[in-house]
């Protein structure tokens, strides 16, 4: 089963809570924005944060992924149809298939306080693309690498995630040298599918870039561009195996990455933190 983007509002609460909405905001409870934090503290009544109505399909799973910090009692995801309790800070999940238009809440029972740090709500009918490398090196031999991009749902989302699968293709060969075959969904192309004319190029020696979730900063994922181009020293930092940032390879790399790879595991986008040379 695959699963789609995230569309949970603000999934970071970084500028405040909204959209959600928030209740039980009196003593003896809280109920409050906090730093990017969602802080819910329930000892008498309810206290609790609802997403806006309209995620809802009829008949469509949702993964709902919450990261939590529990300071005392449970914690609570609640759906129109379904109820998930979690006792434990760090990653909870669960699969909703709500019967109904009602909100989702972020809950606290009773004697609880919760620190919510962030959502994901991912639909279960989709899933997501992914671009498919594999390079060639001076003896022959091949390594694939991948990287995943946001879901085909229509023929634009198709024309979109194909460009963005492109310009990954092309900025990886322009620091990797030589892309023998490219795969994207049901389209394949072979650019260049030799051997390349230069023996340091081989599968073993490969360029490590380190990508980061945008939203729970979590990482690093390696993707790999193996046979590196040892013959472009703008491509290093001196006497280093780090990259140059400025080398406009590199600049056309990260931009081809950046907020269009997508998290198998929460859908959110990634960025590019480190890039290295590993042999």
């Amino acid at each position: 089963m695959g699963y789609g983007p995230n569309i949970a509002p603000n999934p970071q609460f970084l500028v405040s809570e909204a959209p959600y909405v928030l209740s039980g905001d009196s003593a003896p409870n809280i109920h409050a924005w906090e730093a990017g934090r969602l802080h819910i503290k329930r000892s008498g009544g309810d206290a609790f944060a609802q997403t806006p109505v309209g995620l809802i399909i009829p008949g469509v799973s949702f993964l709902v992924r919450v990261g939590a910090e529990v300071i005392s009692g449970t914690g609570r995801l609640l759906w129109t149809g379904g109820s998930l309790n979690f006792t434990t800070s760090g990653e909870t999940q669960a699969i909703f298939t709500p019967s109904g238009a009602g909100p989702l809440y972020l809950y606290a029972g009773a004697n609880t306080e919760v620190f919510y740090d962030w959502i994901t709500v991912r639909r279960s009918d989709q899933s997501m693309s992914k671009v498919v490398l594999t390079l060639r090196d001076y003896d022959g031999d091949k390594k694939q690498t991948s990287v995943e991009l946001g879901p085909v749902t229509d023929g634009p989302s198709y024309v979109t995630r194909e460009a963005q699968a492109a310009a990954i293709r092309d900025a990886v060969n322009t620091v990797a040298g030589n892309i023998a075959n490219y795969d994207f969904l049901a389209q394949s192309d072979e650019p260049n599918n030799l051997n390349t004319a230069t023996p340091v190029f081989q599968t073993h020696v490969r360029w490590i870039v380190e990508l980061f979730d945008s939203v729970t900063g979590d990482g690093p994922y390696a993707f790999d561009i193996p046979t590196a181009d040892l013959g472009t020293a703008g491509l290093f930092l001196p006497a280093s195996v780090e990259h140059d940032p400025a080398h406009a390879a590199w600049i056309a790399l990260k931009a081809a990455l950046n907020g269009i790879v997508i998290n198998p595991r929460t859908a959110s986008t990634m960025t590019v933190g480190r890039i290295y040379l590993e042999e």
